[in-house]
């Protein structure tokens, strides 16, 4: 009885550790996370104003200082990247993210990044596919850190005037096509006894005293888990004195994707859209639009409105609860935000917005230091109309703010001419379009009823009237009074084109007491009197 009641006692205290070891994990990996992420931000600061001053005209001196800082911010990065990587994987979170494109391409743009080392450690860097194009589904995240990882250490172990060559070649084994990736160089090598144990986690080879940056003994790891997650294979070929070569061997699918929007072009780094919004001034001959800044770092913050008022008028808030405190006064055209915020972050703030008929038609654009494909998800879910992962160029920022502001102007003008919204159109969210839709429906309901005023829309809308004006303004271009007057015009020329009625007919029918005013803001829309559309058969002088 004594031994049974022990042994219980001791499976139970083994309970309680395993519990207790379990609850200190969790939290320790979600400090480690949560750092991780911080570092972020401050990586944002140093590497975006960074690039921006490294596109001026600079002398080689400052060019050399620049580049060697912009060379260890980025290893920075690529080190914070590996450990939230490395935690993935610990918690068996990595996966795929296939999407259908040329990988040959994308290969070539990897190597493309490393023309600055390239130079500086004087190494000859060199490309030899065996086809120009290959189409197929990968995972481009994986495979740019795979051959970030494998070529960062080619260039770490390779001395000056050495040379590291990249090889493709497709081949088919068992009557499968694969795709044989080879990262040479003619580097220190690695010890045989060393080669099978490089790809464990933390092992770090012993090195001659010339190279102090030993590693994190994590990224040929990682690089393993993301070729593994591709149902790939790597290994390693070496010989010391004499370089090393690392073979990856992938499945090739050539299956391409049912969304086209899943495909990419490997030519170019963006969309079409984007170049064509860079390629000319954002506000020129227009009055500038607002933008309103979210963000609790200061610095951050500051940072962004110094680079963007240029262009726009900046509003501020410190977190998502000071920004909806402040659109109940302003209205900004936009808004960006960041994610993770005291006591309102950008999410909550997002849903906030776009479940708001007064608010939900102002893009946002939320920028934040979760990168994982499920916390993109997750922001598209609750509004987001973009999503942009610190670190970024500050170009990208800036043309995806021209890119919304521009289609929302474009949905206007659409409006204005039709009153019908396009069900595709993604700057519009369905609450707008249902609100919209009522507003016209309403209009049209009481064309012949003169007392219709913009009072009766309101109550009907349940919206007060500022609101009202607000969201009509900035949904369609036009005021309240002007969308009634434009819905009544347009019922007029339709009836101008399908009856008989008279004029004077026409004007009570839609709501106007006098056929003279009528004809007066007939012709101020449609550039001709009524009884002169009717007779052009709705031509008009534009």
């Amino acid at each position: 009885m004594i031994s049974a009641a022990r042994n219980r006692l001791i499976k139970e205290q083994a309970i309680k550790e395993s519990e207790r070891q379990h609850e200190l994990n969790v939290l320790k990996t979600r400090f480690f996370t949560n750092v991780s992420h911080e570092f972020r931000t401050p990586l944002t600061l140093i590497l975006t104003p960074l690039e921006r001053l490294m596109k001026n005209n600079l002398d080689k001196e400052t060019r050399k200082h620049l580049d060697l800082i912009h060379q260890n911010a980025r290893r920075l990065l690529n080190l914070v990247n590996q450990l939230l990587d490395f935690r993935q994987a610990e918690a068996n979170k990595l996966k795929l993210n296939l999407i259908y494109g040329n990988i040959v391409g994308f290969i070539e743009q990897t190597l493309n990044s490393f023309s600055d080392l390239r130079e500086s450690k004087n190494i000859e860097l060199e490309f030899l596919p065996d086809e120009k194009e290959l189409f197929m589904k990968f995972d481009r995240d994986k495979i740019e850190k795979i051959l970030m990882n494998l070529l960062s250490n080619a260039f770490k172990f390779t001395p000056e005037k050495g040379y590291i060559k990249v090889f493709t070649e497709l081949i088919n084994r068992d009557g499968a096509e694969r795709l044989i990736i080879t990262v040479e160089d003619n580097g220190i090598g690695i010890e045989k006894e060393q080669q099978k144990r490089i790809f464990e986690r933390f092992y770090q080879t012993d090195l001659p005293d010339e190279f102090v940056q030993k590693g994190s003994g994590i990224g040929l790891s990682l690089t393993k888990e993301f070729v593994e997650l591709h149902n790939g294979s790597i290994s390693v070929e070496s010989e010391p004195g004499r370089g090393s070569r690392f073979i990856v061997d992938l499945p090739v699918d050539r299956k391409s994707v049912i969304d086209p929007q899943d495909a990419f072009e490997t030519e170019t780094l963006e969309p079409a859209s984007l170049k064509e919004s860079l390629s000319t001034s954002p506000r020129e001959g227009k009055a500038p639009k607002t933008i309103l800044l979210v963000e609790d770092n200061k610095d951050f913050r500051l940072y962004l409105k110094d680079s963007l008022q240029e262009n726009y008028n900046i509003l501020e808030a410190e977190n998502g609860k000071a920004a909806l405190e402040l659109l109940v006064s302003r209205q900004p055209d936009l808004i960006v935000s960041d994610v993770i915020m005291p006591e309102m972050d950008g999410l909550e703030l997002c849903n906030e917005i776009k479940t708001n008929s007064s608010f939900s038609h102002i893009p946002i654009i939320l920028l934040t230091a979760k990168s994982t494909q499920q916390d993109k998800i997750d922001g598209l879910r609750q509004g987001a109309d973009e999503y942009i992962t610190k670190p970024f160029s500050f170009e990208i920022l800036e043309s995806r703010v021209e890119y919304l502001l521009n289609l929302r102007e474009k949905f206007i003008k659409h409006y204005q001419q039709s009153f019908r919204i396009e069900a595709h159109t993604k700057s519009i969210t369905p609450l707008d379009t249902k609100l919209l839709d009522k507003a016209v429906q309403l209009i049209q309901d009481n064309l012949s009823n003169t007392g219709f005023s913009v009072e009766r829309l309101s109550h009907e809308l349940r919206m007060s009237r500022v609101y009202l004006y607000k969201k009509l303004t900035a949904l369609t271009g036009k005021t309240p009074n002007e969308l009634i007057r434009l819905v009544r015009l347009k019922k007029a020329a339709g009836l101008l084109l399908e009856t008989d009625m008279t004029i004077s007919e026409i004007t009570y029918a839609v709501g106007f007491g006098d056929p003279r005013y009528f004809s007066k803001l007939f012709k101020a829309e449609f550039k001709v009197l009524p009884s002169k559309y009717r007779e052009n058969q709705g031509l008009t002088l534009d």
